[in-house]
């Protein structure tokens, strides 16, 4: 192989480790107390508070997700930008100051699952398949819960829902470099700010090939020294440098109760006792469905997982 073509993704691949070394050095307080302790970036009590979970394809951005979604002080989107082609930002801003979303049927790309849609992956949200917007509790509810942003009915109840809330939390992968942030991070009425989610670069590769063919490009090596180079341009970006939180999924992971502590303590976040009580539930759960909402494998050690 040619010296050159080896020594460039080993060296994004060091980059990206450094990232997790620095940043994290074992302890998950290190990089929050380097990103907020010295500033006074953090809104007031009473001021709403905006969240944008970045990350990459398979980084365990669900499993963060999910500690915002299981919170009935925020509203939850999973991934609304899936199938938009353009307008991005405003369609993220929209959802941030509790307007209705507008992705329009011709922003929207031809695949399947999104033709009979409006916003992306509404229905990944337990937020928006629980009630007053379906009186069933169902994750992944396209099939038993009407989408909320057909009707204007439906549209509504999202906006008064939101601004009953404390905030709104977005989890998307399609906006992941810091300049597409910008304009929001920039922006007083959104208030944004930003958790950058870090995962062993290693795992990430192992779980894409295990998806299949479908998701070939996102199993490349290419792919994935891109994905830590985005993490690079995060992490050394001054413009966004008060408004972001690097986590790194191992952590919450191994502790997810604790960790969860932490974000929501240096986003001034109240850990209200229905959320206690929804962890406390999962942890101590005698069946999979039980511990569908905050469970991980934890089972399996590094070696396992790349021994398949």
């Amino acid at each position: 192989m040619n010296r050159e073509k080896l020594i460039q993704p080993l060296f994004f691949l060091l980059s990206c480790f450094l990232i997790v070394l620095y940043g994290y050095g074992g302890h998950i307080n290190d990089v929050y107390d380097r990103n907020f302790g010295r500033s006074n970036l953090l809104a007031p009590e009473e001021q709403r508070k905006n969240i944008y979970i970045s990350a990459s394809f398979r980084s365990g951005s669900s499993f963060l997700g999910s500690i915002f979604d299981q919170n009935p002080d925020f509203l939850y989107y999973f991934e609304p930008l899936t199938g938009s082609k353009s307008d991005r930002e405003e369609i993220l801003k929209e959802a941030f100051t509790c307007q209705v979303p507008r992705n329009r049927k011709d922003n929207l790309n031809d695949s399947f699952h999104l033709r009979q849609t409006t916003v992306g992956h509404w229905h990944g949200s337990e937020t928006l398949c629980s009630p007053p917007f379906c009186q069933e509790a169902k994750m992944w509810c396209s099939n038993k819960c009407a989408d909320p942003f057909k009707t204007e009915e439906g549209k509504k109840m999202l906006v008064d829902f939101c601004e009953e809330k404390k905030g709104v939390v977005i989890k998307e992968f399609r906006l992941d470099k810091p300049e597409q942030l910008y304009t929001l991070v920039d922006d007083t009425s959104v208030n944004l700010k930003i958790i950058r989610l870090i995962r062993d670069p290693r795992i990430m590769l192992v779980s894409r090939r295990k998806m299949g063919k479908i998701y070939a490009n996102q199993s490349k090596l290419e792919q994935i020294l891109e994905d830590c180079q985005k993490s690079l341009d995060f992490f050394i970006d001054s413009r966004i440098h008060n408004s972001i939180l690097f986590v790194r999924y191992e952590e919450i992971a191994r502790v997810p109760k604790n960790s969860t502590h932490q974000i929501y303590d240096h986003l001034k976040i109240e850990m209200n006792d229905e959320l206690i009580e929804k962890f406390d539930n999962a942890t101590h759960a005698n069946t999979d469905k039980d511990k569908s909402k905050f469970s991980v494998n934890k089972a399996k050690t590094e070696v396992e997982i790349f021994d398949g």
